[in-house]
């Protein structure tokens, strides 16, 4: 497996010829999500009139809107991922391949649902105890937020867990959602630090070129971020096939 360093380089250098096309898809992605999520906002708040709604009712629409944005804007920001895989491979960025997510929208949803499940529960009860123990035993205040903290780095470890389910769904059209994440979770044996320290720098990188900016280079540190991410995938991938292949002439 390479270093963080060749990540962040490759990524870079896949991207010097394409900086513009990929940025214009980013601009297409950011405006078509904005465009479904102010529809289906639209749409709730006229169900559900606004200007005479309840508290309780609120609520509940409050909860409908975020599923259906969720929904509706998944399998799009799917797509946005994936492509550039496509374009390691040789393909080529269009916006066309934006609504690729649309057409296996069940496993796509269905996978992203239930790794949050997983990576949400029990971050949740690791909070929970601490909130007990403070409020039953009257334990100080430093213990809630120890087991705050831990709960955190809880979510981050599952959720590192399953980040290669949506590459997985790409490349194999007859897995399960189930599988996928299965499957995630055997690649990334032995790589959640490095990938956790790749995802600060990647995140440490588009705050930074955000600010200096004013926003506009948002569309250009996006693709690259899903680039990096791309040729993680890929030489993680191809570094368990070898690994898989030696274990075989091994035996």
């Amino acid at each position: 497996m390479d270093t963080i360093s060749f990540f962040l380089k490759k990524g870079f250098n896949s991207l010097k010829n394409v900086w513009l096309k990929s940025a214009c898809v980013a601009l297409c992605c950011l405006l078509i999500t904005v465009a479904i999520d102010l529809l289906l906002l639209a749409i709730l708040f006229a169900i559900f009139d606004v200007d005479n709604i309840t508290v309780g009712l609120g609520n509940f629409a409050f909860a409908m809107s975020f599923n259906m944005i969720w929904l509706f804007s998944y399998p799009l920001l799917w797509s946005f991922l994936v492509m550039f895989l496509g374009q390691i491979r040789g393909g080529k960025l269009s916006v066309s391949q934006l609504f690729w997510g649309y057409k296996d929208a069940w496993r796509i949803l269905c996978g992203n649902f239930l790794a949050g499940l997983c990576a949400v529960i029990p971050a949740l009860l690791i909070i929970i105890v601490g909130a007990v123990l403070v409020v039953v035993l009257h334990a100080s205040i430093l213990m809630y937020n120890l087991f705050a903290i831990i709960g955190c780095f809880v979510f981050a470890y599952v959720f590192i867990l399953f980040s290669q389910f949506p590459f997985i769904i790409f490349d194999d059209e007859d897995i399960s959602s189930i599988g996928a994440l299965k499957q995630s979770v055997r690649l990334m044996k032995g790589h959640v630090l490095q990938f956790f320290l790749l995802l600060i720098l990647l995140l440490l990188i588009i705050a930074l070129v955000t600010v200096l900016t004013l926003g506009i280079g948002l569309l250009f540190v996006l693709p690259y971020l899903n680039m990096v991410l791309a040729h993680y995938y890929e030489n993680l991938s191809e570094a368990k096939e070898e690994a898989y292949s030696v274990d075989m002439i091994q035996e």
